[in-house]
């Protein structure tokens, strides 16, 4: 009996969901949200919550399916994880836009699960999160539209995001995997 892993959503047709929803957030700060309280162990299928009351059923199920997807990718061996952003022929700016928001996202999602102290944490850990905080209050005025250096940088920042995300999993569930 194989087991189908879920896969994350397709950014553009999430963006829809959730404006069609009303949703108070973008697509990337959604998945900053979910990534972060999979990190913490908390429950996925209170992720309803964060939606609208009148959302629709299958923006529901794809949030929740997207909940499974992260956190399987987060426990991927082969660091599988990846960070649900605008792609690469969004403009500069709206691409940074949606980094700042995933990042917001991800130290909401983490604070809603309990990690509101980062002293607890390894010197590493609680640098990236007060990183990503830093980026998710990062003025975006006057952004060059794009040029090549700006988008190796970018680049690189989603990488650092990415391998970040996962190195506070890795050290929220060890911790917890040593404690019981």
């Amino acid at each position: 009996m194989t087991t189908v892993t879920p896969a994350l959503p397709d950014y553009a047709e999430l963006v829809q969901q959730l404006a069609a929803a009303e949703a108070d957030f973008s697509a990337a700060e959604l998945h900053g949200i979910v990534t972060g309280l999979a990190c913490t162990d908390a429950p996925g299928p209170g992720l309803a919550q964060l939606l609208p009351e009148t959302a629709p059923h299958e923006l529901v199920r794809a949030v929740a399916r997207m909940f499974a997807a992260t956190l399987n990718q987060l426990r991927d061996e082969e660091f599988g994880f990846v960070v649900l952003l605008p792609d690469d022929e969004t403009p500069l700016p709206e691409q940074l836009a949606g980094l700042a928001d995933w990042s917001r996202g991800f130290v909401v999602g983490l604070s809603a699960g309990g990690v509101r102290d980062v002293s607890h944490l390894s010197e590493s850990a609680a640098e990236v999160i007060r990183d990503l905080s830093s980026i998710a209050e990062a003025s975006l005025d006057g952004l060059p539209r794009r040029g090549e250096a700006e988008s190796r940088q970018l680049t690189e920042l989603v990488e650092y995001v990415r391998v970040g995300a996962q190195l506070v999993f890795d050290e929220l569930h060890s911790r917890r995997a040593r404690a019981h």
